[in-house]
């Protein structure tokens, strides 16, 4: 958007509204967003966004996150953007080990103070990083589909054929680390929540894991979005999703959304683009 010179906080408030009305009519799901900022466009832009997202923080923007390119700047660059976002009262979330090393999870949460690590496939290579996870409870949000697509399973397994059975998934579980599934980018990799949970059945059906974990994780992801207060918050996690911004940035929301425990669905989360 501050790439194309747009007026951020009009078009969010548009975006907002859409969802909203929904909400209201009871004909779509209560949503809150997360801006992410573009890690390759450096730490001014990032910054950018976190005011952005802090300025929004009463029309249900609830965490700064972000995400790109994980090799192109270090996580130190962006300490002051999450340190606003923080001072703010915005929840943290970062992109991290989805083609970068287990030592790009370690900074974001030791340098940028994540709640919530988005992919974080990478923490399989380190046990000292998965008893992290386990002990200070912080969550993975697992995108199946994604992460064979983009070829980031492949590289973090040092493998050239991988496929979803041969995902960290399982053996994340058994350590206890926290997961959620999601779809990083539905209209990207094609895909939907729904579609992850049955990749998900159809690799670990047959196994203990999938009564005993998986289906479970539905009741997670509703858990890690209301951690800290909130009912009408989600991520610190108080509500991961994103947005993106930069100046010359591109903004990208991720909206989560939330069904009713009730009937026991997973929760929705869904990716919109507004644009490049």
């Amino acid at each position: 958007m501050l790439l194309r010179e747009q007026n951020v906080a009009k078009n969010f408030a548009a975006i907002h509204d859409a969802f909203q009305q929904q909400e209201k009519s009871a004909t779509g799901p209560q949503t809150n967003f997360i801006f992410d900022a573009v890690r390759q466009f450096g730490p001014a832009p990032a910054m950018e966004v976190a005011r952005i997202a802090a300025d929004l923080r009463n029309q249900n923007v609830v965490a700064f996150g972000l995400g790109g390119d994980e090799l192109s700047q270090p996580l130190q660059d962006f300490r002051a953007a999450y340190a606003h976002a923080a001072k703010n009262g915005l929840h943290l979330v970062a992109h991290a080990g989805e083609t970068g090393g287990p030592e790009q999870i370690k900074d974001a949460i030791d340098i940028l103070h994540a709640e919530r690590i988005g992919h974080g496939i990478a923490a399989i290579r380190s046990p000292a990083l998965m008893n992290t996870l386990v002990t200070r409870k912080i969550p993975l949000e697992i995108c199946l589909t994604s992460n064979l697509r983009t070829n980031a399973l492949n590289i973090q397994l040092n493998s050239a054929h991988c496929r979803i059975a041969h995902h960290p998934l399982a053996k994340f579980f058994r350590r206890g680390i926290p997961i959620t599934l999601s779809t990083d980018d539905p209209a990207m990799f094609h895909t939907t929540l729904l579609e992850e949970f049955a990749s998900a059945m159809q690799t670990w059906s047959r196994t203990p894991l999938w009564q005993t974990q998986i289906i479970p994780t539905s009741r997670h992801s509703l858990s890690y979005s209301r951690r800290a207060n909130l009912s009408t918050s989600l991520v610190r996690s108080r509500r991961p999703q994103t947005f993106s911004t930069s100046a010359h940035l591109s903004i990208a929301s991720r909206c989560f959304s939330r069904q009713t425990q009730e009937k026991a669905q997973p929760q929705h989360q869904a990716t919109y683009p507004l644009s490049a």
